[in-house]
C-alpha cells in the first residue's frame, strides 16, 4: 500500500445493476463503519492458519516479523509510519487511526477476507507484513498448501464510482516495469514463506508476479455489506468480486509474460497461471 499517496485508488468494475439498492439516493460512502466485522473476520482466519501452521499471522491477518532483522525493520517500519504522521501534523496514534479506517486499507482486508473464504481450504492468504506492505509494495501473498509455492503478490488498487480505472492501472504497471533498467525480474518478498511436508518455512523470496485487484467505491461497499462471517458459501456479491479478481489475475498474467523477463520470474508467472486455471 502507497502510504505516500494515502488515499482510494481502484480499477475495473463489473455490472453493479442487480445488487443496487431500490433508492434513488445513493449511501455514502462510508466503508470504516464495516472495520469491526472485518476486524473480526480476519481475526478468525489468523486463528484458522495459526492452527495449522504456527504463530505466523497476527490477528489482522499480516505476516508477522521474525528472525535476525526484525527489530531492526521494525524500527524502519516505525520511522516511516512517525514521518507519514508528521506530514500530516498529526499524532502518530491519530494518524495510526486514520490509516487503519481508510478505504485503501478496508479494500485490502476485504481482498483478504473473499480470497480466504473461497480459496484458504488449498492456500495460506496473508496480507504482507508491514515491511514489505511500506518497502516492497505487496499487499497480500498466496502461498500453496500442496506445493509450497507463492505463487503471487496483490496490490489492491481502489477508484473512484464508476471509474474503470484503466489508466490508473496502466500506470502502476509501468512504474512496476521501470523498476528493472533491463529486465522485469518481479517482486521482493522479505518476510515470506513456503510450505514443505505440510510444515511452515519462513524465508525470503524474490521473482514473484504482482497483480492488480481492483474495485470501484461501488464494489467496495456492496461487498462489504455482503461479506458474512456465517456464510462460508459465500454471498452472491461475494462470489462475483472472487469471480472478477480471479478474471484480473488471468488476464495480467497474459499481458506479463510480454517483453524480457527474469527466467525466475517467467516460471513463477507460468506456476501463477497454472494455479488460475485450476481455480
Amino acid at each position: 500500500m502507497d502510504m505516500e499517496n494515502f488515499g482510494p485508488k481502484i480499477i475495473g468494475k463489473i455490472d453493479l445493476s442487480a445488487f443496487q439498492k431500490k433508492t434513488e439516493q445513493k449511501p455514502a460512502f462510508r466503508p470504516e463503519k464495516f472495520l469491526p466485522k472485518l476486524e473480526s473476520i480476519l481475526a478468525a482466519q489468523s486463528r484458522e492458519v495459526n492452527e495449522s501452521y504456527g504463530d505466523f499471522l497476527d490477528l489482522e491477518a499480516k505476516i508477522k516479523m521474525t528472525g535476525a532483522y526484525a527489530e531492526k525493520d521494525q524500527q524502519e517500519v516505525d520511522d516511516i509510519e512517525a514521518y507519514f504522521a508528521r506530514g500530516r501534523q498529526e499524532e502518530l496514534s491519530t494518524w495510526k487511526d486514520k490509516k487503519k479506517g481508510h478505504p485503501a486499507t478496508i479494500a485490502e482486508m476485504a481482498v483478504t477476507a473473499v480470497l480466504h473464504k473461497f480459496i484458504g481450504q488449498d492456500f495460506i492468504v496473508a496480507r504482507a507484513s508491514d515491511y514489505d506492505d511500506y518497502k516492497n509494495g505487496v499487499d497480500n501473498i498466496l502461498i500453496d498448501k500442496k506445493t509450497g509455492a507463492v505463487i503471487c503478490g496483490f496490490d489492491e488498487v481502489l477508484g473512484a464510482v464508476g471509474d474503470s480505472g484503466l489508466a490508473m492501472k496502466q500506470e502502476k504497471l509501468s512504474k512496476s516495469d521501470k523498476k528493472s533498467e533491463r529486465k522485469r525480474v518481479g517482486t521482493y518478498v522479505k518476510y515470506g514463506a513456503t510450505v514443505k511436508s505440510g510444515e511452515l518455512e519462513r524465508r525470503s523470496m524474490g521473482n514473484l508476479p504482482t497483480f492488480f485487484l481492483s474495485l470501484s467505491r461501488e464494489e467496495l461497499m456492496l461487498l462489504l455489506e455482503d461479506i458474512n462471517l456465517e456464510n462460508p458459501a459465500g454471498g452472491d456479491f461475494e462470489r462475483k468480486m472472487f469471480t472478477k479478481f480471479t478474471s484480473l489475475i488471468k488476464d495480467q498474467i497474459g499481458n506479463s509474460q510480454e517483453g524480457d523477463l527474469d527466467p525466475r520470474l517467467r516460471e513463477n508467472l507460468l506456476a501463477s497461471q497454472e494455479i488460475i486455471n485450476r481455480l
